[in-house]
């Protein structure tokens, strides 16, 4: 029963780390491209 639950708590760890990581994964994509859209922007009101 004990390892039982050991392994679910490591299942569970490591789903939680996994769905970290994709989100961390998608900020970062939104941000690089939301700063990339304020460039362009910049770049317009420049020419």
């Amino acid at each position: 029963m004990a390892v039982l639950f050991i392994d679910n708590t490591e299942r569970h760890k490591r789903k939680s780390f996994e769905t970290q990581l994709k989100s961390n994964l998608v900020s970062a994509h939104n941000s690089r491209y939301s700063l990339h859209g304020q460039a362009t922007q910049k770049n317009k009101k420049d020419n």
